[in-house]
């Protein structure tokens, strides 16, 4: 999605379903936070409730600097914004997240292309 997104294009996401994903870097971070803390017993790493696909879609949008509008979400659009039923989790929040996402996918694509580069150069 941040590809299309970072290439020009519109992206198209279901406006009705929830959303329930997580950036395993950030859930990685918090196990091994807990794991040196000493911490004892479950806890939750569910992602904050209450956003559909299109929400999440236009808050990355937004976080990487693109329009929001570009997200056209089909099967309608369900308003879940707000809806936080989920108890304490330990992932930050929602921002924080889609900021790093950005940030680590974006490092990756250029070390892709730098590395493309050099094998190019090498032939």
């Amino acid at each position: 999605m941040l590809d299309a997104l970072d290439e020009g294009k519109q992206v198209v996401v279901d406006g009705q379903q929830e959303w329930r994903g997580s950036y395993a870097p950030c859930l990685v971070d918090g196990v091994i936070d807990l794991l040196l803390d000493g911490h004892r017993g479950p806890v939750s790493f569910q992602p904050e409730r209450g956003w559909t696909d299109a929400e999440i879609a236009r808050a990355l949008a937004a976080v990487a600097g693109h329009d929001p509008s570009r997200i056209l979400p089909m099967n309608g659009e369900a308003a879940m914004t707000g809806l936080d039923e989920g108890g304490l989790s330990y992932l930050p929040c929602l921002e924080t997240v889609l900021e790093r996402f950005v940030g680590d996918r974006r490092r990756c694509r250029d070390w892709v292309e730098a590395g493309e580069i050099l094998l190019e150069a090498a032939e």
